[in-house]
């Protein structure tokens, strides 16, 4: 985002001197940041399409076991997407 941008701006200035370490560290941890947050957003898009499948009567029915397991793996995306958001 927009502090990215500033960061690396930062990280071009020719008056950055004695704190360039430090900036280095906060282009690093904010590219870091963003690659993260850009996996889970794309993760959370493709669970957003699993859960109608695994939820479905016929599934359910068919694939016990795999719906079973979908179903804890749903409940521990949402504890850690809670825990994230506090």
């Amino acid at each position: 985002g927009a502090q990215c941008v500033e960061a690396l701006a930062l990280q071009r200035s020719p008056f950055k001197g004695h704190i360039s370490g430090d900036i280095d560290a906060w282009v690093a941890l904010l590219q870091g940041m963003q690659e993260a947050l850009e996996v889970w957003v794309r993760f959370q898009d493709l669970w957003v399409q699993l859960r109608p499948v695994f939820e479905s009567v016929d599934v359910v029915r068919h694939l016990p076991l795999e719906s079973r397991r979908f179903k804890t793996l749903d409940t521990l995306w949402r504890d850690v997407m809670a825990s994230v958001r506090d």
